[in-house]
């Protein structure tokens, strides 16, 4: 397994820890910001409970990172398998508690976020309450930091992303109580060099890329799809294996999604962005709901299990792993994190790119770019 291979990560609002791009991989875990607090793990059975919703999916990406392989002590035979699940199933309990400690790591403070970390703790409603309060006062901070255009932020606002990063950890580890923190300190097990995994890209809503995999990773060179680009043109299949075209939809404003069957911020984004679809009532804006880096059976149960969704649902031909940047349609839009949504004017130029989700709706530069184009919601 080479360091030149990309995994993509997918990752909501809550389940994403802030990078500086200077090196930092990911938040570290700090009560006062003095000193790590890290103990010996616990069972291997109740570590792996752990491994739901949001973290299933990048404990499966993460399997295909170098540094994790040696960590867990993969065998070669484990190193050559090519699918996540199958990867996964072959682990022994330790490894699987290693990868649900290494996942637990990675998160920082957002894990506390996680349903299932919050049952194990035993927060009260309360304390949940407190905590949503805090990543939403969060993220609205690292939203003022971002460029209007790019909705990145840019290397001037480094410092102060990651003093907002710091303030958010301090204020949510805070809402533990000593017997809690005793809990997550075990959860968390033993220290994980965060700065080992390269090659993948955390993204969080709304808009794109805040942590850059690394200068040490050999990339291919790949021009930004950004505001006012010209759409790359792409074939794909729908549900009944009807080829389609991007130049299919030329002169509407197309609304393009990219997301997986297992990526668990795409799903919960999709009933607000069907409540989307259901107030622009223009026919000349089309919804394309784009399956990516998938399988193609597991696509269709999905569509066929999820009739509320009125999207028109197309598949990837490329499907298959996420491990090149350039694979597929996502290569030719550079995308770096799922879901990825772009808007495509009449003219057939980007107008509006993001990716993640906060779950609670579409991203309101998304509606803006809408409405700018005349659209009526």
């Amino acid at each position: 397994m080479t360091k030149s291979r990309f995994r993509l990560v997918a990752m909501s609002a809550t389940a994403v820890a802030i990078a500086s791009l200077t090196g930092m991989a990911l938040a570290g875990i700090t009560v006062t910001a003095k000193a790590g607090w890290y103990l010996p793990s616990i069972t291997a059975t109740a570590a792996t409970t752990v491994i739901q919703g949001f973290m299933r999916p990048v404990a499966s990406l993460l399997l295909f990172d170098a540094a994790v392989e040696d960590e867990l002590a993969l065998t070669a035979k484990q190193r050559k398998m090519r699918d996540s699940d199958t990867i996964y199933a072959s682990l022994t309990a330790a490894q699987k508690l290693r990868l649900t400690q290494i996942v637990m790591n990675l998160q920082g403070s957002t894990v506390l976020g996680d349903p299932d970390m919050q049952s194990q703790l035993g927060l009260s409603e309360k304390q949940q309450k407190d905590l949503e309060e805090i990543q939403e006062a969060t993220m609205q901070k690292f939203r003022d930091l971002r460029d209007p255009q790019t909705g990145e932020i840019s290397e001037d606002n480094t410092k102060e992303s990651e003093a907002v990063r710091k303030a958010g950890d301090d204020a949510k580890y805070a809402v533990l109580t000593q017997e809690q923190a005793a809990k997550l300190k075990t959860l968390l097990g033993k220290p994980f060099d965060r700065t080992k995994v390269r090659g993948i890209s955390f993204a969080h809503s709304p808009g794109g890329k805040i942590s850059d995999p690394g200068p040490n990773v050999p990339r291919p060179e790949q021009p930004k799809i950004a505001a006012g680009s010209l759409a790359p043109s792409f074939t794909a299949k729908t549900i009944d294996g009807k080829v389609v075209k991007l130049s299919d939809y030329k002169g509407k404003v197309i609304i393009l999604d990219f997301w997986a069957t297992w990526c668990g911020p795409c799903k919960q984004s999709m009933p607000g962005m069907q409540k989307l679809k259901n107030q622009v009532k223009d026919p000349k804006v089309v919804f394309l709901w784009l399956c990516v880096f998938d399988q193609q059976p597991k696509f269709k149960k999905f569509v066929k299990d999820n009739p509320q969704y009125k999207f028109k649902f197309l598949f990837d031909p490329a499907g298959g792993d996420p491990s090149d940047r350039n694979v597929g349609i996502p290569g030719k839009y550079s995308v770096t994190g799922l879901p990825a949504t772009f808007v495509i004017d009449q003219a057939g130029k980007v107008v509006f790119r993001g990716e993640g989700t906060d779950g609670k709706g579409p991203d309101v530069r998304l509606v803006k770019s809408l409405k700018a184009l005349g659209i009526k919601i």
